[in-house]
């Protein structure tokens, strides 16, 4: 049973972070239509902060660090 729960979780970040990649694709998409339209753009830092690619190995260092921390306060 533990084992399969692993596949899935594993399974789960795999789409997780495939999910976060398209959507960031279109995010940049849609800002680059609307500079070529000459449509401005409301200066919104959480939009700003979901264009940016976020690297999976940087989430699964925080993973590992996360889990690092839960093992150690045992």
């Amino acid at each position: 049973m533990g084992e399969e729960f692993e596949r899935r979780a594993d399974l789960d970040l795999h789409i997780g972070l495939l999910t976060e990649h398209e959507l960031t694709c279109v995010l940049q998409m849609q800002d680059a239509i609307q500079d070529k339209m000459g449509i401005a753009s409301d200066e919104n830092s959480e939009l700003t902060d979901l264009e940016m690619e976020t690297k999976p190995e940087d989430v699964l260092a925080e993973i590992h660090r996360l889990q690092q921390r839960e093992y150690n306060t045992r």
